[in-house]
Parts: C-alpha cells; sequence; structure tokens
C-alpha cells in the first residue's frame, strides 16, 4: 500500500510539473528579443530633389528641416498650361545624407528640364525592447497574446516629420502583440500566414 502511495504522489507530482509549463515575463522577454531586431531603425519617406506641388509652398516639414540645416528649398516659380504648378528644388545637406537609411536608385525625371524628384527614406529615430505588460494565456489554443512596449530614442532632425499639420506624431512609447504557441518543446513564436 505505501508503495502505491509513493507510486501515486509520484505520478501526481510528475503531472503537476508537466502541466505549469506556465509562460512567465522572462521567457516571454527572451523569446520576443530574439524574434525581432532591437534596435529597430525607424524611418520616414521624404521627397526631394525637383517638386511640383499644387500649391505655393510646400508642406511646413520641408521649412522645419531647412531650418535644422537638413534641406536647401528653392522656390522655383509656377508654370503650366492648365494646370498651375508651383516648382521647388529641395537639395539635402551633407548632414541630412548621413540619415539616408534607404536611398532612391530609380529617380523620377520631370519635364524637360533634365531634374529628378527623388524618394528616399531618412531615419527618424530607434526603437527599443522596453517591458513585458501583460500575457494572456488562452489555454484551450494551447496559445498566448503576449503585449509588449517599446521606446523610441535617439531622434533625428527627421523626427520633425512628424510636426506636419497632416501628420500625426507618433507616441515614444508603443504598444505592440507578439503571439506564442505551447508545444511538446515549450512555448514557441506562432507562425502566421
Amino acid at each position: 500500500m505505501r508503495t502505491v502511495n509513493h507510486l501515486l504522489i509520484t505520478c501526481l507530482l510528475f503531472l503537476l510539473y508537466s502541466c505549469s509549463d506556465k509562460l512567465s515575463t522572462g521567457k516571454a522577454e527572451k523569446m520576443i528579443k530574439e524574434h525581432s531586431t532591437f534596435p529597430e531603425i525607424n524611418d520616414v519617406n521624404i521627397e526631394y530633389g525637383f517638386i511640383a506641388y499644387d500649391k505655393d509652398s510646400l508642406p511646413s516639414f520641408y521649412y522645419v528641416l531647412q531650418e535644422k540645416g537638413m534641406f536647401k528649398v528653392e522656390y522655383l516659380g509656377s508654370g503650366g498650361l492648365f494646370v498651375i504648378n508651383y516648382r521647388f528644388r529641395v537639395t539635402p545637406t551633407p548632414e541630412a545624407k548621413k540619415f539616408i537609411t534607404e536611398e532612391d536608385n530609380n529617380p523620377r525625371k520631370q519635364g524637360n528640364t533634365g531634374e529628378f524628384m527623388y524618394n528616399s527614406r531618412f531615419k527618424t529615430c530607434e526603437v527599443d525592447f522596453n517591458k513585458v505588460e501583460s500575457i494572456q494565456e488562452i489555454p484551450a489554443f494551447n496559445a498566448a497574446d503576449i503585449t509588449y512596449t517599446v521606446k523610441r530614442h535617439s531622434f533625428t532632425p527627421f523626427w520633425n516629420y512628424y510636426l506636419d499639420e497632416d501628420k500625426k506624431m507618433p507616441d515614444t512609447i508603443q504598444q505592440r502583440k507578439f503571439g506564442v504557441v505551447k508545444t511538446n518543446d515549450g512555448w514557441k513564436p506562432a507562425k502566421f500566414k
């Protein structure tokens, strides 16, 4: 009888231990960091070169960036036969070129002026993992949703792109989701198609 009780207690402890593969904050953070690249680079797409615009001034972020020494903006006048366009030459300074993350390799030629319009990406800031906010386990699906936050830092002058009245300033702290599933080998990132 005693052997049966010991066997029963051993089996019960084994079952409790094997079923208690609870997803901890530490495990969640480790998985997120293993399957994401931090720091991330946030960037923004900005047109420059020869620009024809339908208003007599460019969006305000161009002038803010000019004040910060990132662009030189020249008004070239207006023209057009049926539609009046206002023409500008926007030239990035050497300082601005240091923040290019993706340069336009296929600029578009603008009319018969021989000038081009470029569409390149400029770094606005870096994003780093901040902390795990919550873990919502879904036992019926052997899955969990992890909510975590990231924090933006190391802002460049191109962060001012968001100061234009048409754009929304992104939050410095941002919430993100990360899905995981429970497998025979423990918790693994969910693969979404």
